[in-house]
């Protein structure tokens, strides 16, 4: 169920914070898309969407964005900034 230990870590500190009432929700691997899919010269592209570990809302209504990582590729660098642009509302913490 859980892709790393950190991963597994992180959620079992959510909900500590959760049981102390600092957290409202924990949301598990939520989507967001970056961008909807297309056709072009009458081929099909998939949409693009960026899956992070956490979205929690916190007692205070802010919503953040957790996402724990051993290993920054360049896909999820690139999903990174194509979801901070999009969605500059949300508040981002990256666990490395």
């Amino acid at each position: 169920m859980w892709d790393s230990g950190k991963e597994l870590a992180e959620y079992e500190y959510l909900l500590v914070l959760q049981k102390a009432g600092k957290v409202k929700t924990i949301e598990l691997q939520p989507k967001f898309g970056l961008q909807p899919a297309f056709t072009y010269q009458g081929k099909k592209k998939r949409a693009i969407t960026y899956k992070a570990d956490f979205r929690i809302t916190m007692a205070d209504g802010r919503e953040i964005i957790v996402e724990c990582k051993g290993f920054r590729t360049r896909s999820y660098q690139m999903r990174k900034k194509m979801l901070l642009h999009k969605y500059p509302e949300l508040e981002f913490k990256e666990i490395t």
